[in-house]
């Protein structure tokens, strides 16, 4: 997840995806931001273009959480995974896990984001890259693990 230079942005982006845990995007107002952050309006229109610019930085930086953590839990599986009957049963149990009731929401949210990216330029773009970081991030773990089952005699 790439992260932000300047501390203010930073904070604004933390704080908005933070009052995002209970509210849909469009339900977050920038007086709560303000209040919460402690930066002033001037601050967030220096870091941003307008509010909708943060509140895709801040959705950008939700789902990149989501591509962390499914990276780790893939990689944590290749790592412990000494055949391919263990990394295709862990593969299954990274699939349920994933898919637990209690993450429905979390999946609605990246949903509603790739909905927003069909519409929105610059979300899309800005999207593209955490999606690219996680293709690039599989591509890497796939190559850089092989079983002795799965390699070529020779």
């Amino acid at each position: 997840m790439s992260v932000s230079a300047h501390p203010t942005k930073e904070r604004l982006i933390l704080v908005t995806a933070s009052l995002m845990d209970g509210e849909r995007p469009d339900k977050v107002h920038i007086d709560e931001v303000i209040l919460e952050s402690g930066i002033s309006k001037g601050s967030l229109y220096h870091h941003f273009q307008d509010f909708s610019d943060l509140i895709e930085a801040a959705l950008i930086r939700r789902f990149s959480i989501h591509v962390d953590r499914n990276i780790e839990m893939i990689e944590r599986l290749l790592v412990n995974s000494s055949n391919k009957e263990d990394f295709i049963e862990g593969l299954k149990g990274v699939t349920r896990a994933t898919q637990d009731p209690a993450l429905a929401k979390n999946r609605f949210e990246r949903a509603r984001a790739l909905g927003m990216a069909g519409s929105n330029l610059r979300f899309r773009e800005a999207l593209s890259v955490e999606q690219d970081r996680l293709t690039s991030a599989l591509e890497d773990l796939s190559r850089g693990r092989r079983f002795k089952s799965c390699q070529p005699d020779g």
